[in-house]
Parts: structure tokens; C-alpha cells; sequence
């Protein structure tokens, strides 16, 4: 027992020690001018700023072809990588519906087209009801103008007496209020066309989706990821139940229509950045799918009015590439590292080295006794700062100094 008190005690003051030690320790270590000042030898080098961009390569066409029906693809007309034109062939597609289903559908597309034409012939009612009320407010006002400008009441070859003058004036005003009402009833009217219009394109769709069907090319292109044979399925960009809101789970192309002229990687620029891209920069490209290669470009293109995106405003720029790789396919995405800025052989210092008195840009010269030179500065990067005049090739300047001097 003895032995081990003796032991705890031991302990106890290496544990002790210990924390004095790692005390004095950090006690220097926070009380250390954290400000230390370093030197840099000025040589000539270049001065270079990047930004980098995310960006997805593309093409001037990428359309995709769906089935305006669902059911099953009994004939196709092309291939993969053939070439087609506006108003050609390309599958046709025969329906799945039931007669029973093409039935209620036609039924519903036919009461569609009568509500249209119910609410247009409304329409055109209450617009002749709404000019003749108009006529009326005219009328009225002419009986106003007579008598303000006549004594006699022509009905009745005598004056007007106090309860004439009032009936005219009432009648103007009920004039006014029921032109008015009309005019009001006639606004709800026309949205009423509106709304049974909507019904019938959503009917007419209905309908057609429940019919064999020939999709034809709506632009000129090359077919593209065609992987659709004859006899599968295939589906509308939404289920035929309107109840579901939810979209059709499976991916409802059967093939796209591609225009492979004029490729170009599109980038997006936050606010930030967006007033040191110009035309011409030089740009170095990595793809996602392609990381052990870089590919170089310019800038051939950046928004002059921005747009906002998820409450960011950015701005979006064209890239092209000077060497369009076989590898590299559209909607690829890609690291984009454009050159804002490039300066060679010229003299820099850090940004940290630079300081500010009385409007004057000063460095601190180590070789001098930390004396203060006065400099002119050229262009200023992100770490460093061209510096043209106040220095020369093998002066040591102190840098992390202070950017204010007294």
C-alpha cells in the first residue's frame, strides 16, 4: 500500500510539471509577434491571375424526341447517326389504349370543343349587351347636354321642372353603373374563353395519346442515342391519368435530334468575377471525365446582363476550344481556369509587402535598415502586385508588414 501511495504521488508530479510546461509553452507561443516580417529578393517573373468556372460542354441542337403517345414503337424510320431533315419520319408508335380509353378520351376532347364554343358565343352576347349599353350612356348624355342648354322640355313644351332635371341626371348615372357591369361581366367572359381553351389543348392531348402516331423530325439534325427497337414501349413525358400529378418515372426519350456545328463549353460567372472576364482571355480546361488531360481555349463570349439563378446573379460565357478532342462528348462538364491576368518579365512583390502613407505606396527595403522606399505600382493580383518603378533586380524587401505606416 505504501508502495503505491508513493507511486500516485510520482505521478501526480510528472502530471504537474507537465501542465506548467505546456503552459509556459503556449504562453509563448500566443505572445509571439505573429506579425514576423519576411524577406523577399525582387527578381524579374510574370504575374498571373486565374479564376476557375464550372461549365458543360455542348452543342448548337441537342432535341430531345419523345412519344406523343404511349404504347409500343412498330415501325422506326432511322438509325443512330443518321441524317435527318425538319418534317422527316422517324418512328412510328401504335397505341396501348383501350377502346374504351379512346373512347371516354374523344368524348372528353368533343365536350371541350363545345365549352370553347359556349363560351365564345357568351362572349360575343355580352359584348353587343355591353355596346348597347354604351348606346345608353350616350342617349343619357345627350338629354343632359339639351337640357343644360334649353329651358323647355321638348315632351312636354313647358320648363323643365326640379323633378325633370333630376330624372335626367339618375339616368345618366344608371347609364354609366350598367355599362359598367357589363363591361365588368364581359372581362370575366373573355377569361372564361381563356380557361375553356387551356381545357381543350389539355383534352386534345388527352386524346391524341390514345392514337397510333408517326413522329416526325420538328428540326434538321443527327440521330443520337437511339436505343429504342421495334415492338418496346414507350411513354408520354407524363402518365396518361391526369390525377397523377407525378411525372412518368421512366425516361420518356426515345431519341435526340443533334446539330454538332459550332461546339462550345458554357460557363457560368458569379457577380464576383464577372468584370475581369473579357473576350480573348486565355482559358485551361479539365473535364470530369477526362482529368489526366488539359485542354486549352479562349473566351469567346460573356453576358452583358446577368440573371438570376437560386438568388445569385450570374453571368453566362461561351468558351471554345482550340482542340476538339474525339473524347470529348456534349453535356460533359468541366473545370474552367480563366486567365484574368498575365504579365511576364516584370517585377512583384507580395501584396503583404506593399504600404500606405499620405496617398504614397511604400516597401521596406531589409538591406537598408527597414527604410521606407516610395513605389509605383502597375497592375495588382490576387497575391501579388507589379511593381514599375522604385526598385531594382536583387533588392531584399521585407514582406507581411503592416499595411499602414505613421
Amino acid at each position: 500500500a505504501r508502495r503505491s501511495r508513493r507511486i500516485q504521488r510520482v505521478l501526480i508530479f510528472i502530471i504537474i510539471v507537465g501542465m506548467l510546461l505546456v503552459s509556459v509553452f503556449l504562453r509563448q507561443v500566443f505572445l509571439a509577434d505573429t506579425n514576423k516580417a519576411l524577406t523577399y529578393i525582387i527578381k524579374k517573373e510574370s504575374l498571373i491571375d486565374t479564376i476557375q468556372v464550372s461549365g458543360i460542354f455542348t452543342t448548337a441542337l441537342q432535341k430531345q424526341i419523345v412519344s406523343p403517345t404511349n404504347g409500343i414503337i412498330a415501325q422506326l424510320y432511322v438509325s443512330n447517326n443518321d441524317q435527318v431533315k425538319k418534317g422527316d419520319p422517324l418512328f412510328h408508335v401504335a397505341s396501348t389504349a383501350t377502346e374504351k380509353e379512346k373512347n371516354i378520351a374523344y368524348a372528353n376532347y368533343q365536350n371541350a370543343v363545345s365549352a370553347v364554343k359556349k363560351a365564345e358565343q357568351t362572349k360575343q352576347n355580352l359584348d353587343a349587351t355591353m355596346w348597347t349599353k354604351q348606346k345608353a350612356i350616350l342617349d343619357a348624355q345627350n338629354d343632359a347636354d339639351y337640357r343644360d342648354a334649353h329651358t323647355t322640355n321638348p315632351d312636354t313644351d313647358n320648363d323643365y321642372t326640379q323633378l325633370e332635371r333630376n330624372s335626367i341626371d339618375s339616368s345618366l348615372v344608371q347609364a354609366r353603373k350598367d355599362f359598367a357591369a357589363a363591361e365588368q361581366t364581359y372581362k370575366e367572359a373573355d377569361i372564361a374563353v381563356d380557361a375553356a381553351q387551356a381545357q381543350l389543348l389539355a383534352m386534345k392531348r388527352l386524346y391524341d395519346e390514345t392514337q397510333n402516331v408517326t413522329v416526325i423530325a420538328p428540326v434538321t439534325g443527327m440521330v443520337v442515342n437511339l436505343s429504342k427497337e421495334v415492338g418496346d414501349e414507350v411513354f408520354t413525358p407524363e402518365p396518361l391519368d391526369t390525377t397523377n400529378k407525378q411525372t412518368n418515372p421512366l425516361n420518356p426519350t426515345v431519341l435526340i435530334l443533334a446539330n454538332f456545328a459550332n461546339p462550345v463549353i458554357k460557363a457560368t460567372i458569379n457577380e464576383s468575377y464577372v468584370s475581369d472576364i473579357t473576350l480573348g482571355q486565355k482559358v485551361k480546361v479539365v473535364f470530369d471525365g477526362m482529368k489526366n488531360k488539359t485542354f486549352t481555349g479562349s473566351v469567346a463570349n460573356v453576358d452583358s446582363v446577368g440573371t438570376e439563378t437560386q438568388g445569385l446573379i450570374v453571368y453566362n460565357a461561351r468558351i471554345l476550344l482550340d482542340d476538339l478532342a474525339s473524347q470529348i462528348k456534349p453535356n460533359m462538364t468541366a473545370l474552367i481556369d480563366i486567365e484574368t491576368l498575365h504579365k511576364d518579365d516584370i517585377f512583384v512583390v507580395p501584396n503583404s509587402a506593399i504600404l500606405f502613407k499620405e496617398g504614397k505606396t511604400y516597401i521596406k527595403k531589409a538591406e537598408e535598415g527597414n527604410a521606407l522606399i516610395a513605389v509605383i505600382v502597375g497592375k495588382k493580383g490576387i497575391t501579388k502586385t507589379e511593381i514599375t518603378s522604385g526598385l531594382r533586380e536583387g533588392d531584399i524587401i521585407l514582406a507581411n508588414v503592416q499595411d499602414t505606416v505613421n
